[in-house]
């Protein structure tokens, strides 16, 4: 389900509008060429033998456990309108999933100020987990763990020394990972 949400890895040979080249770069933290090659959703992709993958074909229309892709059998114009409308949604989850693995990867800087921040505000010393696509339940327990740290995720990203700004959530980002948190409570 939350699939559709992920910022696809690259691009071929299309135009990149600035707000998804601003999703791209903060997917990719920063990094300043814009990706080559989309992967899947309504790209042709080439396959093992030069073929093009062909998302609208019978062949390719389900799985064996009887899921149908939806995103492939929209036109390109709803596909596009699809697209306009979950970018909300791909930066709100893209900030919190970058900002955790920036926090988990930096132990000699941001690691400590996070754990000084959070002791700060009187919560329990804890790291916020990573959202890990193998396992089902993770993109909820991080969204519920941004929000319950929303205090400290807040101070810590408006800190111009750490270099967080770029993950800082607006209000809107905010309730939009207050719904997503609760549509995927089990």
């Amino acid at each position: 389900m939350l699939r559709q949400f992920d910022v696809p890895k690259a691009r071929a040979a299309q135009e990149i509008d600035e707000e998804d080249r601003a999703l791209y770069e903060l997917a990719g933290d920063g990094e300043d060429d814009a990706p080559a090659a989309l992967d899947g959703e309504g790209a042709d992709v080439p396959v093992e033998g030069g073929d093009i993958f062909d998302p609208l074909s019978p062949l390719n229309a389900d799985n064996e456990d009887g899921w149908v892709d939806e995103i492939a059998a929209m036109t390109d114009e709803e596909r596009a309108q699809f697209q306009e409308r979950v970018r909300p949604v791909r930066m709100t989850l893209t900030k919190i999933r970058r900002l955790a693995f920036k926090l988990i990867n930096s132990s000699t800087l941001l690691l400590p100020m996070w754990k000084k921040r959070v002791a700060e505000a009187g919560l329990p010393d804890r790291i916020m987990p990573r959202d890990v696509a193998t396992r089902w339940n993770s993109t909820y327990n991080m969204l519920v763990f941004a929000l319950k740290h929303r205090a400290v995720v807040d101070a810590i990203c408006a800190d111009r020394e750490l270099g967080l700004r770029k993950f800082e959530l607006s209000l809107r980002e905010w309730a939009i990972a207050t719904q997503l948190a609760d549509t995927l409570k089990v």
